[in-house]
Parts: structure tokens; sequence; C-alpha cells
């Protein structure tokens, strides 16, 4: 697994809503399980491929 691989919530934001969905509302929707994702310590991230399977 590479670095681009793993996502944070502001690249999610980014990369996969062009900024038109915030960094805390990522967050709020990888707390409530409705974006996949893996919390280490306080932080989330994120699987590129599970995102684009969901988005696709």
């Amino acid at each position: 697994m590479t670095k681009n691989e793993v996502l944070n919530a502001r690249e999610v934001s980014k990369e996969f809503f062009g900024g038109r969905i915030s960094y805390g509302n990522i967050l709020k929707r990888a707390k409530t399980g409705e974006l996949p994702c893996v919390k280490i310590g306080s932080q989330y991230f994120f699987h590129r491929s599970r995102l684009d399977s969901l988005f696709s």
C-alpha cells in the first residue's frame, strides 16, 4: 500500500467532492459510518479503493 492509496479527510473533501463537502462534514460522515474509514488515534484515514468503489 502506498501513501497515495490512503487519504485524510481534507484530501477526501478535495479529491472526491471538489471541496463541495467540507472537512468537518467528511469527519461527521466518517464518525457515523456513512464513509468507510479507519480511525487511528484521533485521525481518520480513508482507502482510495474503497471510496472509488463506493462512488462508482
